[in-house]
C-alpha cells in the first residue's frame, strides 16, 4: 500500500511545482508533478450553508479547475453543479446518522486522475460522514483548487505543509481502477442517437461514464460509421493544453501506426491538428492504455451477435456500460451476462440520488443511503466483514432491489450477491470502533446497509422511461 513519507523542509522545498500555464496555446504540465498530501479543515456546516457557499463561489471554482486541468469551464461547472446535488440529496434522503465525528480519519485522493465531480461529491461524503479534518491526496494541478475550496469557499485552512508522497515498490497494491464506459450498438438501436452520443463524449476526457469500447452490429456497423463521421469535431482547445492528455494521445498513434490499423476520424472542415477525436477499428484497449492513464483513443470493433459482444466485453475494465436498442430483452441479456456495475440503456450519466451508481471499483458510492457508509468503509481501509446476524439474514427489501422513475428516466437496482456470501460470524477489526462511531449497528437498517455495501454485488440499470420497446 502506498505510504506517507517524512522527510525535511529541504527536500520540501524542492519539490517545485510547473508554474500556472493558463494562457491560450501554453502547455500545461501540472499532472506531471509529484503527489502530496494535506491535512484540510473545515467549520461544521449545514448542508444547505456548504452548498450556497459552493455556489456563490461556483464560477470561480470552475474557472480554477479549467485553468489547472486544462477542462472547459462550463463542464466544470456541470460537474460541481452535479456533485452539489447528490450531496443535498443524500443530506435529505438518508436518516439516523449518528452524527458523532469517527476516530479514524481517512486518506482521500484528490489528484488529476479523478474529475471534478468525484472530487466535489467525496469531499462532501466526507463532510457528511461527519469528518470535518480530511487528508488530502493530490498533485500540483489540484493543489490551488483545493486550497480555493476549503480554505477560502468554505472558510477552513490547510493545516499541514505538503507533504511528498512515495509509493514503495514492495507495498504496491493492483491498480486503481480506470473508470470508462463500453457502447453497445445493434441494429434495433437509434443509430443516429448513438453516433451523436459517442461524438459528444470526446468534449468530456475525465469525466468517469466517458466512452472508450464499442461494439457495433455487423448489420449496422457501415451505417453507424457513415453517421458518427460527420458528427466528429475537434477537441474543446482546452484540452489541447494538457500536455498528460496528449502524451497519451500520441503513444496509442504510434502504436497504431506500427500495426497499420485503421482509423477514424473528423473530416479535415471539422477539425485539423496532430491531436483530433481517434477511433481505432479492431484494436484492443489494453495495447493502447498506460497504468498512469486511460489512452483518448476509443476502439470499436464489429459483432455478430449479443453473445459475441458479451465474449469479447468480458475483457473490458471500465465498470459500465451503453446499451443501444428497443428490444428490451436484448438490453437485459446483456445486463444480466456482463460483470459490470452500472447499465445505461438508450442513454448515458443520467443519475439519480435514491439509486446507487458506483464509478471506481470499492472507492465511490453516488446516490442512496449506500453513499455515506461505503465511502467509510472503503476510505477508511476497512475490509469487508463478514457481520453477525440471525439465523436469517434479513436484509431489508429496499437493499435487495429498488427502481424509480424521475425525469422521464427508470432507474433500478438490484443485488446479485448469493445469501451466502453473509456469515454467522464476527472478526475484530483494529477500525471497528470508528465504523460504530458513525452508525449504530445494533439497528436493523444501518445493519444491512453495512452488510450490503461490504459484501453484496450489485448492479444499477437506467433507461428512459416512456420509450417503446419491442421483445
Amino acid at each position: 500500500m502506498a505510504k506517507r513519507l517524512n522527510i525535511g523542509a529541504d527536500a520540501l522545498e524542492k519539490l517545485e511545482y510547473d508554474s500556472d500555464m493558463s494562457g491560450p496555446g501554453k502547455e500545461n504540465s501540472l499532472k506531471m508533478t509529484p503527489y502530496c498530501t494535506n491535512k484540510f479543515t473545515v467549520p461544521r456546516l449545514t448542508a444547505d450553508a456548504a452548498a450556497t457557499k459552493i455556489k456563490d463561489n461556483l464560477s470561480l471554482l470552475a474557472s480554477i479547475e479549467s485553468e489547472q486541468n486544462c477542462l472547459p469551464k462550463h463542464i466544470a461547472e456541470s460537474q460541481i453543479n452535479l456533485a452539489l446535488s447528490f450531496f443535498l440529496g443524500i443530506n435529505r434522503l438518508n436518516p439516523k446518522k449518528s452524527g458523532v465525528v469517527p476516530s479514524v480519519s481517512p486518506l482521500y485522493d484528490a489528484s488529476s486522475g479523478f474529475s471534478i465531480f468525484e472530487v466535489v461529491h467525496n469531499v462532501l461524503l466526507a463532510f457528511d460522514c461527519g469528518y470535518y479534518s480530511i487528508d488530502i491526496k493530490f498533485n500540483a494541478s489540484r493543489e490551488k483548487f483545493l486550497h480555493e475550496f476549503f480554505c477560502t469557499t468554505l472558510g477552513g485552512q490547510n493545516l499541514t505543509p505538503k507533504e511528498p508522497w512515495e509509493t514503495f515498490p514492495e507495498d504496491e497494491t493492483v491498480e486503481e481502477h480506470i473508470p470508462y464506459s463500453t457502447m453497445f450498438v445493434f441494429d434495433s438501436g437509434d443509430l443516429d442517437a448513438a453516433a451523436h452520443t459517442l461524438a459528444s463524449s470526446f468534449d468530456d476526457p475525465v469525466i468517469p461514464w466517458r466512452i472508450r469500447s464499442v461494439y457495433v452490429q455487423e448489420a449496422c456497423y457501415e451505417d453507424f460509421v457513415a453517421k458518427l463521421k460527420p458528427k466528429l469535431r475537434s477537441y474543446p482547445p482546452e484540452i489541447l493544453r494538457d500536455s498528460a492528455f496528449t502524451a497519451l494521445f500520441n503513444e496509442g498513434m504510434e502504436t497504431l501506426k506500427k500495426i497499420k490499423a485503421k482509423t477514424i476520424q473528423p473530416d479535415s472542415q471539422h477539425a485539423s491538428g496532430p491531436v483530433v477525436p481517434t477511433i481505432c477499428c479492431e484494436f484492443s484497449r489494453e495495447q493502447l492504455d498506460k497504468p498512469t492513464g486511460l489512452s483518448p483513443i476509443v476502439v470499436l470493433k464489429a459483432v455478430r451477435t449479443a453473445k459475441e459482444a458479451v465474449t469479447l466485453a468480458k475483457n473490458e475494465t471500465g465498470g459500465m456500460a451503453s446499451i443501444w436498442t428497443e428490444k428490451i430483452a436484448l438490453a437485459y441479456e446483456l445486463v444480466n451476462s456482463l460483470n459490470y456495475n452500472t447499465f445505461w440503456i438508450n442513454c448515458i450519466g443520467k443519475l439519480n440520488v435514491s439509486i446507487p451508481f458506483t464509478f471506481r471499483n470499492y472507492k465511490n458510492c453516488v446516490g442512496s443511503d449506500f453513499a455515506p457508509i461505503e465511502w467509510f468503509v472503503k476510505h477508511s481501509y476497512i475490509e469487508g466483514q463478514d457481520y453477525a446476524t440471525s439465523d436469517s439474514p434479513m436484509v431489508l427489501d429496499a437493499l435487495k432491489g429498488a427502481s424509480k422513475v424521475e425525469n422521464s428516466y427508470h432507474f433500478e437496482y438490484f443485488s446479485v450477491g448469493s445469501s451466502d456470501v453473509i456469515k454467522s460470524q464476527s472478526r475484530k477489526n483494529k477500525k471497528w470502533d470508528a465504523l460504530l462511531d458513525l452508525v449504530d449497528l445494533s439497528d436493523i437498517y444501518w445493519r444491512n446497509v453495512y452488510v450490503a455495501a461490504t459484501q453484496w454485488k450489485r448492479k444499477t440499470v437506467v433507461f428512459p422511461f416512456g420509450v417503446t420497446f419491442a421483445n
